[in-house]
């Protein structure tokens, strides 16, 4: 037997139990939804310091590449001022000499004028006419002792001097280039970079700039940079500052962390949408459920819920589509006929189906329903196969089960058989007692049999007559086999044959007491005798008697109930004593002996006619 669902009382007992699971459920879901949303949260937030700590050390490392570069780019063209100096001096070239600083020129775009400095500072020799920098130069000679190059400006920043010491350093003298401050971006000169980095260039004691990134027209300085690195130039009174502007740098990642967040909060509340609708239609569904768990119990109508999600497959399987394969199955393998019939599975039964079934348990109501008592009392199983193979959408029978006390109990069983296969997990079954209406039927069958048995084992001719069609509703005898007439010769005289076989003396009077009768509205007996002809052309007399059956709205008869006897003997029978008593009578006046008769009172009752003779009188 297949397994059932346990009882409703504990199935609901089952589902009130889940039901807070279900909820805690859908709690720890939407718990770790916004775990998740603040984990994500958090993400971008770390992702947010990071990415401006990455640009922070960025910076820096650029601070750093950038003094290294100065550094060497300063190292660089001061030797190369310094060899093209000396070889100029040792070519005999006079600074004063146009020619003198061509070369110099050419590897210095910004060069403007050089001079020549004793070990004191005093200028020995210049290029340029009528210098006022002088007390300048002494006071950055003394800055340039001890180093083989020295770069140095004014407060103003309008001119740059790089002081080289000449040759192998021996005499003490130096160079003095003058610059313009165009010589400081060349020295500054980087690849371009995917990033704007800040720095300053600044002299090392007043912190005055004397040259700083070139920053976009469309981008100010907020004033609130940190410094990253504070580098001191070496061979210089000079020093690099690198700063990371971090006001800067979170406006510039604000929006897109603010459109990572609206992202990463939409994705967040698409889950809690849909959660939240779903858990609305779990409360619909629940409120459904409470409903119909209502309706299904207190409905007052015996319910049987089924499974038969899995007879498909088992038909399938056993290759049974039609009703003669499945016929040919049964008398093939009868034992596959149980396997189709625990397909048929009963998960659920209400208390009224429990109590017409007189069971505790839903699995017990498998055996009668599905199965079977017995062979004579089979259940429903093979109609309900029979049924879906045929494609039927609504299945009604009957079966009769036995009490425990020994009765038959009578059930009719309606079935809707859905039409989509997936729906066949939950069918319906209704299951109604109709005992008592059964017992009154079968009553009444028996009933309708006795009358209907002394009505046909009446001799005479009961009939039931349409009043407005003529038509013979019901007769217990066929009025034209008992006149000896077969089918077809009452088929071709027509349906109403009696009217042809009626005597033409009796015809008239028929219609004319038919025609009474109407116009007094069947109220009246009709009584008649009337003859019909035989198939031996013979006339057999009946005696017909009629009288209002049922009646309309309007108080009107719409039929009649006639009763034709045959009285074809009596009638000859009466004609037989009238003649003998004629004859009796003729015999008894023609005698002249007076014959008299009397009853059992002695009273006479009769005298011939021969006592007048005897008696004198004429």
């Amino acid at each position: 037997m297949p397994t059932s669902t346990p009882l409703p009382s504990s199935s609901v007992a089952t589902d009130s139990a889940t039901r807070p699971l279900r909820g805690s459920v859908k709690g720890i879901l939407a718990a770790l939804v916004l775990v998740v949303l603040a984990l994500l949260f958090w993400q971008l937030i770390e992702q947010f310091h990071q990415t401006q700590e990455r640009q922070r050390q960025r910076s820096l490392e650029y601070s750093i590449q950038l003094s290294d570069r100065m550094s060497l780019n300063m190292a660089l063209k001061a030797q190369i001022a310094m060899n093209l100096l000396d070889e100029a001096q040792s070519s005999g070239d006079r600074l004063e000499q146009p020619t003198a600083l061509a070369s110099l020129r050419t590897a210095l775009p910004a060069l403007r004028s050089a001079a020549r400095l004793n070990p004191t500072g005093d200028i020995v020799g210049d290029s340029a006419e009528a210098s006022r920098d002088g007390e300048f130069l002494r006071q950055a000679m003394k800055k340039a002792q001890g180093h083989p190059y020295f770069y140095t400006g004014t407060e103003d920043v309008k001119q740059i001097y790089i002081l080289i010491r000449q040759g192998g350093g021996v005499s003490g003298d130096y160079w003095a280039l003058r610059m313009a401050p165009d010589a400081l971006k060349d020295l500054a000169s980087q690849p371009a970079q995917d990033f704007q980095h800040i720095w300053r260039l600044e002299q090392r004691k007043t912190q005055r700039v004397l040259l700083r990134e070139p920053a976009p027209s469309n981008e100010a300085d907020s004033g609130l940079s940190d410094t990253v690195l504070l580098q001191p130039l070496s061979n210089s009174d000079w020093q690099l500052r690198g700063l990371f502007d971090a006001y800067k740098a979170r406006s510039e990642l604000l929006a897109p962390l603010i459109g990572k967040c609206l992202i990463g909060l939409l994705l967040s509340i698409l889950p809690l949408i849909a959660l939240m609708s779903l858990r609305k239609r779990q409360r619909q569904m629940l409120q459904s459920r409470r409903r119909y768990r209502d309706i299904f119990e207190g409905a007052g109508v015996a319910i049987c819920v089924m499974d038969m999600s899995g007879l498909q497959e088992q038909l399938e399987a056993l290759q049974v589509r039609t009703d003669e394969d499945f016929e040919l199955l049964l008398k093939s393998q009868p034992a596959s006929l149980k396997r189709l019939l625990q397909q048929l599975r009963i998960n659920e039964l209400n208390e009224v189906a429990l109590g017409l079934l007189e069971i505790e348990h839903s699995e017990q109501a498998w055996q009668p329903l599905i199965e079977g008592e017995s062979r004579s009392r089979p259940g429903i199983g093979v109609q309900v196969i029979q049924a879906v193979l045929a494609g039927l959408p609504r299945l009604e029978l009957e079966i009769c089960l036995t009490r425990a006390s020994g009765q038959d109990q009578h059930l009719w069983l309606v079935m809707r058989l859905p039409e989509s296969r997936s729906d066949f997990d939950a069918v319906i079954l209704s299951i109604g007692d109709i005992t008592s209406r059964k017992q009154i039927e079968l009553s009444l069958l028996d009933r309708e049999s006795f009358w209907s048995d002394v009505v046909r084992t009446v001799p005479d001719h009961l009939y039931v007559q349409d009043v407005l069609s003529q038509r013979v509703i019901y007769s217990n005898h066929h009025f034209g086999y008992t006149l000896g007439y077969s089918k077809s010769e009452l088929r071709a005289m027509g349906e109403f044959f009696w009217e042809i076989l009626l005597h033409p003396d009796d015809a008239r009077s028929y219609q004319d007491m038919r025609l009474r009768q109407r116009h007094h509205g069947h109220n009246e007996l009709l009584q008649c005798v009337l003859r019909f002809r035989d198939r031996e052309n013979n006339w057999r007399c009946f005696d017909v008697r009629e009288q209002a059956l049922a009646w309309d709205a309007e108080n009107l008869v719409t039929r009649i109930i006639g009763i034709a006897k045959d009285i074809t003997e009596q009638v000859a029978s009466s004609q037989s004593l009238r003649d003998s008593e004629q004859r009796y009578r003729m015999l008894a006046e023609s005698i002249s002996d007076v014959i008299f008769s009397t009853d059992g009172q002695l009273a006479v009752n009769y005298v011939s006619p021969s006592v007048e003779r005897a008696l004198g009188y004429s």
